[in-house]
């Protein structure tokens, strides 16, 4: 008889993918030493910047609400990968974004 691939997973690679992504999420949020740079490259006024910033809080605070009411149906260690996901995307398209219109399009 089989043994299923969930089985096999040792409690400590798991902890380790959760930990390193996790850990990627803070490195994230560290770069805020980088907010003058941005700001000078689009041109961004503080007033600009800060709405930009508190309409990215409130989306990833809505997003960590639904999926907290997801993790109750769906695996957790799927919903983080959807989350690292689009992290992933938010943080790319916000990367190519020229103007202040189009930073906070991205976010």
């Amino acid at each position: 008889m089989g043994v299923s691939a969930e089985k096999t997973r040792s409690p400590n690679s798991v902890l380790a993918v959760t930990t390193i992504s996790h850990m990627m999420q803070h490195i994230f949020v560290g770069m805020s030493i980088l907010f003058p740079f941005i700001m000078y490259d689009l041109k961004l006024s503080y007033t600009e910047f800060g709405i930009a910033i508190a309409a990215s809080s409130l989306i990833g605070g809505a997003f960590q609400i639904i999926f907290s009411i997801a993790s109750r149906r769906v695996a957790r260690h799927i919903l983080l990968g959807l989350g690292n996901l689009l992290l992933a995307a938010g943080t790319f398209l916000t990367g190519i974004a020229q103007n202040f219109l189009h930073f906070l399009w991205r976010l």
